[in-house]
C-alpha cells in the first residue's frame, strides 16, 4: 500500500527545500537544468581548489559529479548543497512516479551479484531519510508488515567460505561460540578484552567488518569513513586493517585467492576473474572487488533464494 496523501505532503516539503537550495547555489552561478551548467560546475570546483582532486571522466575528462567522489568535500557549502540537491531531487522523482495507492514493483530474480533487483518502483533500496519510507503502508487493516533479518549474514557466509577453502575459520569459531563479531573486532582494534569494549567502540568495529572483507585499500577506507563523520587517517586505517586480519588470520589466505582465478582482461586493461560460490553458481569476468563480494555476498544471496524455494 502507498499513502498518496502523505506522499503529496512530503513532496511539497521537499520541493520547498529544493527551491531554497537552488537559491543558494545560484549565488555561485550554478542553476540545475540551465544550458552550460556542466561548465559552470567545472568553474566552481576550480575556484574551490578541488578540480585536480576529483576523478575525471574517461571520455570528456570533465571532473566527476558523482556523490561518492564528492563526499570527501562535503564540508564546503556549495558541495554540501549540491549533494543535498541531488539527494532530494531523486526523492521527488521517486514520489512523483507513484500514482496509485497500491504498489506493484517489477522483480528481476537474479543479477550478476546473485541478488534480486527491482524497478518501477525500486522499493528494495528506499532511502532511510527524506520521509519516503513512511509513505509505504500495509495495504489494508487486514495486512501487516513483517520484518525479518539474517543475523550478520555476510560474515557468516565469509566464515563458511574460508572454512571450506582452508579447513578452519577463527571468525566461524567466534560465531559458533555465540560471540558478537563487532565486539570481537573492537577488542582487537582497541586492544582490550571483549567484555570491556564499549558500545561506541562496537559501532566503529562494524566498519572494518563490512569494508575489509573485499580487501579495501586503507586510503579507500579513509573516504569510506567520511560520510559517517568518522575522522580517519591512512595510517590509522592501515593499523585497523592489520588488526582485523590479525583477529581473523584466515582472511590473509582469502586475499591471495584472486591470483588463482584470473580468466581475462577487461576493456580497461584490468585483470578479470572466474569463480564459483559454494552453491556452485559461476561468475566470470568479474572485477577484483566483485571477486571477493561474490564469495560471501553472493553466497548469502544464494542462501536467501534457496530459503525462499524451501
Amino acid at each position: 500500500g502507498f499513502d498518496l496523501e502523505a506522499a503529496s505532503k512530503r513532496l511539497n516539503e521537499l520541493e520547498e527545500e529544493i527551491w531554497n537550495i537552488k537559491q543558494r547555489m545560484s549565488v555561485w552561478g550554478y542553476i540545475p537544468g540551465r544550458p552550460g551548467v556542466t561548465e559552470d560546475y567545472e568553474n566552481i570546483v576550480k575556484f574551490l581548489g578541488i578540480y585536480d582532486d576529483l576523478p575525471k571522466s574517461e571520455k570528456t575528462q570533465k571532473p566527476s559529479q558523482k556523490s561518492d567522489d564528492l563526499q570527501a568535500f562535503c564540508d564546503m557549502p556549495f558541495i554540501a548543497d549540491y549533494l543535498k540537491y541531488e539527494e532530494l531531487h531523486k526523492l521527488t522523482t521517486f514520489l512523483k512516479n507513484i500514482k496509485e495507492n497500491t504498489v506493484h514493483g517489477r522483480f528481476n530474480p537474479i543479477v550478476n551479484t546473485g541478488r534480486v533487483s527491482m524497478s518501477k518502483p525500486n522499493i528494495q533500496q528506499l532511502p532511510r531519510s527524506g520521509g519516503v519510507r513512511e509513505c509505504f503502508i500495509p495495504k489494508s487493516s487486514d495486512n501487516v508488515f513483517v520484518d525479518a533479518d539474517y543475523s550478520a549474514i555476510e560474515l557468516v557466509a565469509l566464515s563458511e567460505v574460508t572454512k571450506q577453502l582452508y579447513g578452519y575459520s577463527k571468525m566461524g569459531d567466534l560465531i559458533n561460540a555465540g560471540e558478537d563479531l563487532h565486539y570481537a573486532t573492537g577488542a582487537e582494534v582497541y586492544e582490550k578484552e571483549i567484555k570491556d569494549v564499549t558500545k561506541d567502540e562496537r559501532q566503529f568495529a562494524k566498519i572494518p567488518n563490512f569494508a575489509y572483507p573485499t580487501n579495501m585499500a586503507p586510503i579507500t577506507f579513509v573516504d569510506y569513513c567520511k560520510p559517517m563523520g568518522i575522522p580517519m587517517t591512512e595510517e590509522r586505517a592501515l593499523f585497523v586493517k592489520n588488526k582485523w586480519i590479525n583477529r581473523y588470520d584466515e582472511i590473509e589466505h582469502f586475499f591471495n585467492e584472486p591470483r588463482k582465478h584470473k580468466d581475462g582482461i577487461s576493456e580497461r586493461g584490468k585483470d578479470t576473474y572466474c569463480h564459483y560460490t559454494l552453491t556452485g553458481r559461476k561468475r566470470a569476468y568479474s572485477t577484483y572487488s566483485a571477486f571477493f563480494n561474490t564469495h560471501f555476498q553472493g553466497l548469502a544471496a544464494d542462501g536467501c533464494k534457496l530459503a525462499i524455494y524451501e
